[in-house]
């Protein structure tokens, strides 16, 4: 009888558990060499479950094929699926019994793999069929004739197999293929402690050391904790995030500068290098520009006046432009002797022109700069954003930089400069940290100085609103007013009460004794930004007192987004007049609403004098805004235009 041992690692299922066919044993036993060759052959194996142990005892259905290939290709016998018993894990079957092994199909296969599938599962990986199919092989050889041969049952196995001599010797190996004295094998079974020819690295670190890398010789290299990362090593570890590393460039503030024709003395400027610390690297940029650079010499004292000569007509052109001493090499001294020192100090540049083009100037030093490069022990930079989970603590000044990013949900709590105001995003509008804002933006204004006869500000209309002051009392209206945001913050430059501490507001009022009857007008103003969040337009109904006196053409007047939603007219309004308006606020925008009141008419004439009254109020709870409206105050940053 001969036996071999063939492998299969592979997952199945039965019953939705996840198995594991661990072992396929295949006891193949021939007959004694007179006997006729047998077309079954014994095989059995076992079952363990994907985590280990042997599977539920049962019914498992197993089909087996023969290839001529390793993988692909196409079976060429085929038995099953065949349901088997297991247990404890183990089954037995023989193959054949359903479907006898022809010799003669086995003579036309030079290199039979057997492949078995469990419940359906994908085939498991096949196993190469050796000596005893091969001896069944045998039976299709013609003309043999065996005298004295030596029957299978005769042979004696435990374990490995060895005739004697150089007859026969046979070894069992758990691998998927032997090829030039190398196992290669997809899977291991067990931790891997007896396999050979794997470098594993020498030594370990102490307690306190850090493990930082494999030296050459393998060998761990270790380093003290606390201390193992670099002076400069912040960028590596962070993906170039976080660097301590800074480049300071010092220019020249003294640049166009001439350079002096046909001059020995050379034209010479100074840069103050400040403290920045020790320099890990340090470089000199010069730009500049002359009729002949063949005749042109340029020399650099550093901060302890040494000699570097940078460029000593070294070619033809009219412009130079480089960086020493990188990339390019200065004709002699060494820059590079400040590497780890401090730059601190003068350094001057000296251009000489030696060539002659008109003994006055010839080209320019059109700049240059000392560039340092630093190691900072004191600050970082973050060049991507810094999330901070939890509280940060700000020990000295904090710096916020300009940005023109609009507000947006998406970075509400962000903060910025504009200019040189702080403001910080609400989630759809930068405000200033002075609360939430003013509720509006107003202002009062006389539009003529009857003490010498002229209009305010030379009639300007820049800072009256966009309106000359003459048109003031020529029947101008709000929606008049510049677009430009610009002149509506400095023309409204009053601000009124925060926003949501108000529902009512008395804007202005005032009575003033005049000795004329006419140019004799004021008017007082009122901006509103008024944010729509909604898709439909909404009414925002507004109750007020407002003056007016159409007899001299002074009007009281209501704009929306630079229209205009309603006007006085030639009627005379008194401080007792109200009216109400239903004001349209757009969908989806912030818009701006503008109120102008004007002084009533004169009265009273007594002693050629006369008394004007100039009220404006909001009542009724007209500054409690229905749901969907709110006041913001960005007027410091709208855009310009009504449409903004």
């Amino acid at each position: 009888m001969f036996y071999e041992r063939l492998a299969w690692i592979g997952s199945v299922a039965r019953r939705g558990a996840p198995l594991l066919l661990a072992a396929l044993v295949a006891g193949l036993w021939a007959t004694p060499a007179d006997a006729a060759v047998p077309g079954t052959f014994k095989v059995q194996g076992a079952l363990q479950a994907t985590g280990g142990g042997a599977v539920a005892d049962g019914k498992y259905n197993l089909t087996f094929r023969l290839y001529n290939v390793p993988t692909g290709g196409t079976a060429v016998w085929t038995e099953g699926p065949v349901s088997l018993t297991v247990a404890n894990g183990s089954f037995r079957h023989v193959l054949g019994v359903a479907k006898p092994v022809a010799a003669a199909l086995l003579g036309n296969l030079s290199n039979p793999w057997l492949g078995v599938t469990v419940s359906g599962e994908p085939e498991l990986p096949r196993q190469r069929v050796q000596s005893t199919l091969w001896a069944h092989k045998a039976g299709v050889a013609e003309g043999l004739a065996c005298s004295g041969c030596v029957s299978v049952a005769a042979l004696k196995i435990d374990g490995d197999l060895d005739l004697g001599g150089n007859a026969l010797k046979a070894k069992t190996v758990a691998s998927d293929q032997v090829s030039a004295g190398t196992v290669a094998a997809t899977t291991f079974v067990g931790d891997g402690s007896k396999l050979t020819g794997i470098a594993m690295p020498a030594g370990n670190c102490p307690k306190g050391k850090v493990v930082s890398g494999i030296d050459k010789d393998g060998k761990l290299s270790c380093l003290t904790s606390g201390s193992g990362l670099p002076p400069d090593g912040l960028d590596e570890i962070s993906g170039g995030v976080v660097h301590n590393q800074f480049v300071d460039v010092v220019k020249s503030t003294k640049v166009p500068l001439a350079i002096d024709d046909n001059n020995p003395v050379g034209t010479t400027d100074t840069i103050d290098v400040p403290d920045f610390g020790v320099a890990q690297k340090l470089t000199v940029t010069v730009d500049l520009s002359n009729s002949d650079l063949s005749k042109l010499k340029v020399i650099l004292y550093d901060a302890a006046n040494a000699e570097h000569v940078l460029y000593d007509k070294a070619g033809s052109g009219k412009v130079l432009v480089a960086t020493y001493p990188d990339p390019v090499k200065p004709t002699s001294g060494d820059l590079t002797a400040w590497h780890g020192k401090n730059p601190k100090g003068k350094w001057r540049l000296m251009v000489i022109d030696s060539g002659f083009l008109n003994n006055g100037k010839d080209g320019a030093i059109k700049a240059w700069s000392v560039n340092i490069q630093t190691l900072s022990n004191k600050k970082i930079h973050v060049k991507g954003e810094m999330l901070v989970k939890g509280n940060a603590t700000v020990g000295g000044l904090l710096s916020v930089g300009t940005s023109n990013v609009a507000c947006t949900k998406d970075i509400a709590g962000a903060i910025r400069r504009n200019g040189a105001t702080p403001q910080w995003c609400d989630g759809s509008s930068w405000r200033g940290f002075g609360g939430r804002g003013a509720t509006y933006r107003w202002q009062v204004w006389s539009d003529y100085a009857r003490w010498n006869g002229s209009w305010y500000a030379d009639n300007n209309a820049t800072v009256f609103g966009g309106i000359n002051p003459s048109n003031w009392s020529n029947n101008y209206k709000a929606y008049q007013m510049s677009s430009t945001s610009a002149v509506l913050r400095e023309f409204f430059a009053r601000r009124g009460p925060e926003i949501g501490t108000v529902d009512n507001a008395n804007v202005y009022s005032q009575q003033w004794r005049t000795y004329s009857d006419s140019n004799v007008s004021r008017q007082v103003g009122a901006l509103f930004r008024v944010r729509n969040s909604t898709s439909k337009a909404i009414t925002w109904k507004v109750s007020w007192y407002r003056t007016a006196y159409g007899g001299w053409n002074d009007r009281a007047s209501i704009a929306v987004n630079g229209q205009n939603s309603w006007e006085s007219g030639g009627s005379n309004y008194g401080a007792h007049d109200k009216s109400t308006h239903s004001l349209g606020i757009p969908a989806n925008r912030t818009s701006t609403v503008i109120f102008v009141a004007s002084s009533s008419s004169p009265c009273c004439n007594e002693h050629s004098t006369q008394s004007r009254t100039l009220f404006m109020a909001f009542y009724n709870d007209s500054l409690k805004l229905p749901a969907g409206l709110e006041f913001v105050d960005d007027i410091d940053v709208k855009p310009n235009g009504w449409d903004k």
